[in-house]
């Protein structure tokens, strides 16, 4: 993968800007950028998860990937946004995040991706455990909703 400018997110405000390092651009590793897409870029709802049909929602970056159109990026954790604390919530979470990081597989940037979803005060906390081969192996801890009162 490429290097990307690195997004980084103020803790403090929970917003996101472009950092920099003595004066330029800091860069990193197109991966963590992937990730970020893939989760947070909404995939379109079905008709059976979502009747309306304008409120489906979708990524507009997936209209001109026509290398692969059958594909969608993006994730569908949007739709999790008011569920209950359930059993059922924390599984398709973690159905949706393995979905949208199916790509990676698919593509041979990841070997295995294996995903836990856990409660947390004010969300749900992902944990995304990725084996990218050559002993590389990362963990990643999304915050979902964490401050929005689920």
């Amino acid at each position: 993968m490429a290097t990307d400018i690195k997004l980084e997110q103020d803790t403090t405000t929970n917003l996101f800007d472009i950092s920099f390092t003595n004066g330029d651009f800091t860069t990193v590793d197109s991966f963590d950028t992937s990730l970020q897409v893939s989760l947070f870029a909404d995939a379109r709802a079905t008709e059976s998860q979502m009747p309306r049909s304008e409120l489906r929602r979708g990524w507009w970056g997936n209209q001109f990937d026509s290398d692969f159109p059958l594909y969608e990026l993006g994730s569908k954790l949007w739709l999790l946004d008011q569920s209950r604390r359930t059993q059922a919530t924390l599984n398709n979470a973690v159905d949706f995040t393995r979905n949208a990081l199916q790509w990676l597989i698919d593509k041979g940037h990841v070997q295995d991706v294996d995903v836990t979803a856990s409660f947390i005060e004010n969300g749900i906390q992902l944990a995304i455990t990725i084996n990218r081969g050559n002993s590389i192996v990362d963990t990643k801890y999304y915050d979902l909703w964490n401050n929005t009162g689920l």
